[in-house]
């Protein structure tokens, strides 16, 4: 049960500016083969591009703001140690997230020194439910407004090859997060 309640934790807030940081490169290159298949003009490239880019910005931002939000929140149950060693993990986190690991048996000994009790464990995991819960639903709003912005820039027939793509990537994502079982 520590285990379990520690990994949650260290995924959740640890893990907050790796995924701020991961997604499209400036250049949209993660996006450059559905572009191809999009057969988007310059003009619709240039465009597609510029609301990657914002919708990647605001991204990183929730993101930020919802990991020092969760750090605030920690501090009102965790002591100011175990608080320290918190931030100082989520420092080696943003320093090292190309090395992330993905075991859970890692990811909860990133946590065992915190010695939580379990009042804290207790607190931890509806923290991070309620963290959880609250960041899907700002991404599935983002998801609906980059959605809308794109419907101005594609034709009908280049907007149903995008959610085509979309619907794809997202069925990848669920079976990615299904095998590791997250």
């Amino acid at each position: 049960m520590k285990k379990t309640l520690t990994a949650l934790l260290m995924t959740a807030v640890v893990a907050t500016p790796i995924f701020a940081v991961a997604g499209t490169s400036a250049d949209g290159a993660k996006h450059h083969g559905l572009m191809h298949k999009l057969e988007l003009n310059e003009q619709q490239k240039k465009q597609m591009k510029e609301v990657m880019k914002d919708n990647r910005e605001s991204k990183q931002r929730y993101m930020k703001l919802q990991q020092q939000e969760t750090v605030k929140k920690l501090q009102g149950f965790l002591s100011p140690e175990q608080v320290a060693q918190v931030e100082q993990r989520m420092e080696q986190r943003r320093q090292h997230h190309q090395k992330q690991e993905k075991s859970q048996h890692h990811r909860g000994e990133r946590f065992k020194a915190l010695n939580l009790t379990a009042e804290q464990q207790v607190q931890v995991k509806k923290l991070m439910k309620e963290n959880r819960a609250e960041r899907q639903q700002a991404m599935k709003l983002q998801r609906a407004e980059h959605e809308a912005k794109f419907a101005k820039l594609l034709t009908a027939e280049q907007m149903e090859t995008f959610k085509a793509q979309e619907t794809k990537r997202a069925q990848h994502r669920h079976d990615k997060a299904a095998k590791h079982g997250s």
